[in-house]
């Protein structure tokens, strides 16, 4: 799936739960790879509070869902997703696991370091 989704909205439109919502939902949007699904999403932001907000909120709403605390946010990716909001706590305890122990492959970033570590991997050629 090669698909780019871009959100753009003003401050205080709720950018950060959309954003939030649509990176899990695309991490546990294929059954078979949910322990990898993750490391293959970009969030970019623009500040580095921004991106350190947006991953802990991904964590954070992980976790109300596994818990079962986040009612509404599970119904919607259970429709998207054509699925039983069982399924997508499963799924979603699944992927909190993995991201634990992979963290440092969860990839939400500002623009600067993302530009800066395409022209490090391309300096050496």
């Amino acid at each position: 799936m090669s698909r780019f989704i871009i959100c753009r909205a003003s401050a205080g439109s709720g950018k950060t739960y959309t954003l939030v919502r649509q990176f899990i939902e695309t991490a546990i949007s294929s059954p078979s790879q949910l322990e990898h699904r993750f490391e293959h999403i970009l969030a970019i932001t623009f500040t580095n509070k921004a991106a350190n907000g947006m991953k802990e909120r991904i964590m954070s709403q992980l976790h109300s869902i596994v818990e079962g605390k986040s009612e509404e946010l599970c119904g919607e990716m259970a429709k998207h997703l054509s699925v039983t909001v069982d399924e997508i706590r499963r799924r979603c305890a699944i992927v909190q696991t993995a991201i634990l122990h992979h963290y440092s492959e969860l990839s939400v970033c500002t623009i600067d370091s993302f530009v800066h570590h395409l022209v490090r991997t391309f300096a050496h050629d």
